[in-house]
C-alpha cells in the first residue's frame, strides 16, 4: 500500500511538471509568434502572384498554420478602410499590402489601428513617405522596394536599344497618383536624352487606352510606368499594342508571360517570396521600424518571341542572347 502511495505521488509530480512544461512552451511560443493571422490587401487580381510568392515563402519558414484573410480591392482605394476594419475585428495585427497607393492609404488610416505592414510593389518607399530610411524603416511599414525610379533609365535604354527604330513612347498612368505624377518630368528628360518623344496619358478607364490610337505610328511603343492602374488594365493595353503591332516594355517580367514584349525587373512572385522573410522576423518579435528595406535580389530580362514577331519594327536580335528567359 505504501509503495502504491509513493508511486501515485511520483506520477502526480511528473504530470504536474509536464503540465508546467507545456504551459511554458505554449506561452513562450505565443510570445515569439504574437499571432499567426495575416491580412492581405491586393490592388487587383493582376497582383495575386505577389501574394502567391509571399504564401510560398511563408511555408519555407515552416509557418504552415498561418491564416490569411485576403481582400482584393479591384483598384478602388475606398475599399481599403473597410478591409482594415475587418482585419481589426478579426484581431489581425500584420498586413501584406501591394502597391504604393494601397500602402499610402493604409498609412493615412493606421494611427487608429497600429498595424504592422509588409509591402510589395512600392516604387520608392522613402519618397512615397512610407518609411524614414532604407537602413531601418523607422515606421510600421517595411518590405521590398521595386526601385522603379532607380532602374527607369536602364529600362528605357533597353527598350530603345532592342528596337532601334523606336521614336515615340506612350505611358499610361493613374490620374490620381500624385506621387508618380511628380516623377513624370524625369521620364521626359530620360526619353529626350535618347531621342524619344514621350506622351503621357491619364488612365481613367479602358476607353482611355482607345483614345491613344491617334498617337500611334509605326515607330511607337508602350512604356509601362510603375502604375498599378496600368497593370490592372494590362490586358486592354496588350490588345491595343497587338492590334497596332507595337511593342510593350512592361513593368514586370510576369507581364511578359501575359503578352508584353519585354521587361527588365524582378517578378511580382519573387517580391512576395522576399517579403515573406519580414513575417518571419515580425513573428519573432522584431518591430518593422527596426528593419531595413530590401531591394530586389533577382533583376531579369524577359522576352516574348510571339510579341516581338508581331511588331512592325526591327528587333535587335542580340537580345535573344542577353535574355534570362524567352517566352515562346
Amino acid at each position: 500500500m505504501k509503495r502504491m502511495k509513493t508511486f501515485l505521488i511520483v506520477i502526480t509530480f511528473v504530470l504536474f511538471f509536464l503540465a508546467l512544461f507545456f504551459i511554458f512552451k505554449n506561452n513562450s511560443e505565443s510570445r515569439s509568434y504574437p499571432q499567426k493571422k495575416v491580412g492581405v490587401i491586393i490592388f487587383s487580381k493582376e497582383f495575386e502572384d505577389s501574394f502567391r510568392g509571399f504564401s510560398d515563402g511563408v511555408k519555407k519558414y515552416n509557418y504552415l498554420d498561418v491564416e490569411f484573410q485576403v481582400v482584393n480591392i479591384d483598384g478602388d482605394l475606398t475599399k481599403v478602410e473597410p478591409a482594415l476594419e475587418l482585419f481589426h475585428q478579426k484581431s489581425i495585427k500584420i498586413i501584406l499590402a501591394t502597391t504604393t497607393p494601397v500602402n499610402q492609404k493604409i498609412k493615412e488610416l493606421n494611427d487608429k489601428y497600429g498595424f504592422y505592414v509588409i509591402f510589395t510593389q512600392v516604387a520608392s518607399p522613402l519618397e512615397s513617405g512610407l518609411t524614414m530610411d532604407e537602413k531601418s524603416s523607422g515606421t510600421n511599414f517595411v518590405g521590398v522596394s521595386r526601385v522603379a525610379f532607380v532602374t527607369l533609365a536602364k529600362r528605357m535604354e533597353i527598350f530603345k536599344d532592342a528596337f532601334p527604330e523606336l521614336k515615340r513612347v506612350i505611358i499610361f498612368y493613374g490620374p490620381n497618383e500624385k506621387f508618380l505624377e511628380k516623377h513624370l518630368a524625369q521620364y521626359k528628360d530620360i526619353a529626350g536624352n535618347i531621342g524619344l518623344e514621350l506622351y503621357l496619358l491619364p488612365l481613367i478607364d479602358e476607353k482611355s487606352i482607345d483614345d491613344a490610337q491617334k498617337l500611334v505610328s509605326e515607330n511607337t511603343g508602350v512604356f509601362m510606368a510603375p502604375s498599378p492602374y496600368s497593370v490592372k488594365y494590362f490586358s486592354k493595353i496588350r490588345d491595343f499594342a497587338d492590334r497596332n503591332r507595337i511593342p510593350i516594355m512592361a513593368i514586370d517580367t510576369y507581364l511578359v508571360q501575359k503578352g508584353a514584349t519585354l521587361a527588365y525587373s524582378q517578378s511580382f512572385y519573387n517580391d512576395g517570396v522576399q517579403a515573406s522573410y519580414y513575417l518571419f522576423l515580425t513573428l519573432k518579435g522584431i518591430e518593422p521600424k527596426n528593419l531595413p528595406i530590401l531591394r530586389p535580389d533577382k533583376m531579369e530580362l524577359y522576352l516574348n518571341r510571339k510579341s516581338i514577331t508581331n511588331t512592325k519594327m526591327k528587333f535587335n536580335k542580340s537580345y535573344f542572347g542577353y535574355a534570362d528567359r524567352i517566352v515562346e
